[in-house]
């Protein structure tokens, strides 16, 4: 198994390795895998601790040739659950489905990043191409672009086959695209004498198509910054920018819909604004047809539900929030869609998820008799005392319990060798590798225990988070600005 990581010698993950294997063979993991396989029946599950919920996960992708959903009660859940499984399995297999991370009757727009990732995402599914889905229960209730719209919206452009530039172009801004001298974040296109630059939601780089005629001669990868090759690949398929198909040639037409009053509010609101912000519930009220995510999800997928009772919950918390917000904008508005026009309401969202095999993830197990406990265990607490680590390990060596301690990076791998050979007592080398996880757990019924440096010293961890698309160019001196620039400060 493939583990992605940046290791190098003497901490390659080649013993956090054998636990995975034993953790295929854990016998909750094969019970769960048997009954997934013979019964549509929920089934709940207790006793993860620590990361031990993305080895489940990735246990169950290898074995299930179904998609795996998995849904959680916050988007700090979900990100982290999906840091965690990058880890573990193939990227290319694996999305993240993040809320919009705005709020509706309020006028502002998703980041590139969040509706790239979203976009991606279902035409990744679309396409069935991914088997590990991670999403925060309020991207789930969000509406999002229907299928079929999806479907049609896509443009695929290969090398050899020839293009009429003018109904690309034309495409481009239907799609949402902004024509720009040059390219630098998600959305953006520019065209130059034959060549085409553009930047998909889906893609890491933007993309040059190069023409000879009307026929497409190359198609490279590029880097913003110095605008420099990175890969070439022979086809590419360009995504909608935005969930919402308006764009400003089109908008007037959908105002003609509302009241004068309010059109007029709206109108004033986008002066000077080409993102167009609120287009995500205000689509609702010019009466476009809404899609969910779940209309993505093939019957036969399997969700993991982070404790049912606890997103139920946090489903009403998030009607309740819309409702409040509804009843502020509505001094301003005499139009305005129900909180459940916009958001899926919690009856229909559950219902919805019964169709499908479900495994609830609870906290305990309780009493109950039918619930697969994996029976995990916290990370130890040492409390940067290494003479504790160091006779846990002997421990460990004792029992025949099977141990790595895993770190971010090489560096720090390096410096806790030799912080543990100083102070630990150990008569031979720890087993540290190059593996970031978010907790470490003990999983005494298989064996093994994980431990994580940054849990060693009680340290919080912060992981470097890596965007998925590369926007912007940074400047390299400040004369390089004119005004009317726009300046993002960090």
């Amino acid at each position: 198994m493939k583990i992605d990581t940046h290791a190098t010698h003497g901490h390659t993950p080649s013993r956090f390795n054998e636990l995975l294997a034993r953790w295929q063979q854990y016998q909750p993991l094969l019970e769960l895998q048997n009954r997934l396989r013979d019964s549509r029946d929920r089934i709940a599950i207790s006793g993860l601790a620590g990361s031990a919920e993305a080895f489940l996960v990735n246990g169950l992708a290898r074995s299930l040739d179904r998609p795996i959903i998995i849904v959680t009660r916050s988007t700090d859940e979900a990100a982290e659950l999906h840091e965690d499984l990058l880890f573990l399995m193939n990227s290319e297999r694996l999305a993240f489905y993040p809320s919009r991370q705005i709020l509706p009757y309020d006028f502002k727009a998703p980041v590139g990043e969040i509706m790239g990732q979203r976009i991606s995402t279902l035409a990744g599914m679309l396409d069935n191409r991914l088997s590990v889905i991670v999403c925060p229960l309020r991207a789930l209730m969000e509406p999002t672009i229907p299928t079929k719209v999806l479907a049609s919206s896509r443009v695929d452009i290969e090398v050899g086959r020839e293009i009429d530039v003018e109904d690309l172009v034309e495409r481009l801004v239907q799609l949402g695209f902004r024509r720009v001298p040059l390219v630098e974040e998600v959305g953006d296109f520019a065209r130059r004498g034959g060549l085409i630059d553009l930047f998909t939601p889906g893609s890491e780089y933007p993309v040059r198509v190069e023409l000879f005629g009307d026929t497409v001669e190359t198609i490279r990868y590029f880097e913003v910054g110095n605008q420099r090759t990175v890969g070439q690949v022979e086809r590419v398929t360009i995504l909608p920018k935005r969930e919402i198909p308006i764009t400003q040639e089109t908008l007037e037409t959908e105002l003609g819909k509302l009241p004068e009053e309010d059109a007029d509010h709206i109108r004033h609101r986008y002066l000077n604004d080409p993102e167009l912000p609120g287009l995500e519930w205000l689509s609702i009220l010019f009466g476009l047809e809404q899609g969910s995510l779940l209309d993505f999800l093939p019957h036969n997928a399997v969700v993991l539900l982070e404790n049912e009772e606890a997103l139920r919950e946090e489903a009403e918390e998030v009607i309740l929030e819309a409702e409040s917000l509804h009843a502020r904008l509505r001094e301003r508005l005499s139009q305005l869609p129900l909180p459940t026009e916009y958001y899926l309401s919690p009856e229909s969202l559950f219902k919805r998820l019964e169709e499908r095999t479900q495994i609830n993830h609870l906290p305990f197990r309780g009493a109950r008799s039918d619930v697969i406990s994996f029976n995990c265990q916290p990370h130890p607490a040492f409390n940067a005392r290494l003479d504790l680590l160091g006779k846990a390990i002997r421990e460990y060596r004792e029992q025949q319990v099977e141990y790595v301690i895993t770190t971010d990076n090489e560096g720090q791998a390096s410096r806790l060798d030799e912080l543990i050979q100083q102070k630990a007592g150990l008569d031979e080398l720890p087993h540290v590798e190059v593996i970031s996880l978010r907790a470490g757990f003990g999983c005494p019924d298989a064996g093994f225990v994980v431990l994580t440096d940054h849990e060693l010293f009680s340290r919080h961890h912060r992981r470097i988070r890596r965007k998925k698309f590369k926007e912007g160019v940074a400047i390299s001196d400040y004369s390089a600005l004119t005004k009317g620039d726009y300046v993002v400060h960090t």
